[in-house]
């Protein structure tokens, strides 16, 4: 059975989402391994990102300020998916590349990633609900009752 993400591990995930994003790369083409997300997955990284929103929405943060979050969300959560985060072994392979010989770089990521879709982060990432469809959901739920709020959030994030 799936379990609710742990509230008390939003800020690590959200942090670590965004040192990853601002990383500067090595090379062009470097990808990071799933691993520096100690144990949490890609739905995790959703979810922690959902559960901020719902924080925000209880803590009467501007509804423009959170709209925002939860787009610039959505396009994290692509670019990491897209541009950052591969399996490790597949960082491992890559390491053993000459990155300063660009076209071999180049010509070993294409043919690593082209079959990016079958890898599990990727396969998970298809089958989760935007960050930004979760704040027009919570932005229709009371707030002001905060268990009902909750109980709703957490439905929603296991459904």
């Amino acid at each position: 059975m799936y379990s609710v993400f742990p509230f008390e591990k939003i800020d690590f995930v959200i942090d670590k989402a965004s040192e990853i994003l601002c990383r500067e790369k090595k090379f062009t083409m470097e990808l990071f391994p799933y691993s520096e997300f100690q144990g949490f997955d890609i739905l995790d990284v959703s979810n922690a990102m959902k559960l901020k929103i719902a924080e925000m929405f209880v803590n009467k943060t501007e509804i423009m300020r959170i709209k925002a979050f939860a787009e610039n969300c959505d396009v994290s959560l692509e670019m990491l998916i897209r541009d950052r985060l591969a399996p490790d072994e597949v960082v491992m392979k890559q390491s053993t590349i000459d990155h300063n010989d660009f076209k071999e770089s180049i010509l070993f990521t294409i043919e690593v990633t082209k079959n990016n879709d079958d890898w599990e982060w990727n396969k998970l990432f298809k089958k989760r609900e935007g960050v930004s469809t979760f704040f027009s959901y919570c932005k229709n739920v009371d707030s002001i009752n905060l268990s009902y709020f909750w109980n709703k959030v957490y439905h929603k994030l296991i459904d």
